[in-house]
């Protein structure tokens, strides 16, 4: 059950690829792109999933055990969230799983957490976002947005959200998010 809620909360959420040989855009669905299981790539995934779930669902960042032997020293970057009144945790690598299962089995050290709200009023301000008409927004790259400042992003929002579209409905949930990678 939490899985097809997983799968179904995620179904707006796309991701654009580009083809190398012919250097032209495509798109994959959060889906398929969760079945490539790209590596090194938490940060994405975590960002890209976060925003097909509820508002006070919960993006991660911290460190975590990831060969069970109490060396939890792993940057890395998962999703907390709500289904049936349970709390779960997903994570790229290891899927979903319970939270209190997860935090046993993977021992993290949280360095960082914010909700979905907060990341939508982030994303959708000007110095940001381009606004292209009343609910849909244009992430700026990564390079103006942050480079520039000299600043770290301890975050690991930022470079995943860089040329992000988003458009919401009138309850600031998203109706199409398309990441770039």
């Amino acid at each position: 059950m939490v899985k097809e809620y997983f799968k179904n909360s995620t179904k707006n959420i796309f991701i654009e690829r580009i083809n190398y040989k012919t250097n032209t855009p495509y798109l994959i669905s959060f889906e398929e792109y969760n079945n490539y299981h790209f590596q090194d790539n938490c940060y994405h995934y975590s960002m890209y999933s976060i925003m097909g779930l509820n508002l006070d669902d919960v993006l991660v960042r911290g460190k975590i055990d990831i060969r069970e032997k109490g060396c939890n020293n792993y940057n890395y970057g998962w999703i907390e969230f709500k289904f049936d009144n349970k709390e779960y945790v997903y994570d790229s690598l290891f899927g979903i799983i319970e939270k209190d299962i997860y935090y046993k089995r993977k021992n993290p050290i949280i360095s960082y957490e914010i909700i979905k709200k907060e990341i939508i009023d982030i994303f959708t301000k000007d110095d940001i976002s381009d606004r292209i008409s009343n609910n849909e927004y244009k992430v700026k790259s990564y390079d103006l947005i942050y480079n520039q400042r000299n600043k770290y992003d301890n975050t690991h929002m930022y470079l995943p959200m860089s040329g992000a579209s988003i458009i919401l409905d009138d309850k600031k949930l998203i109706k199409k998010f398309i990441g770039r990678q």
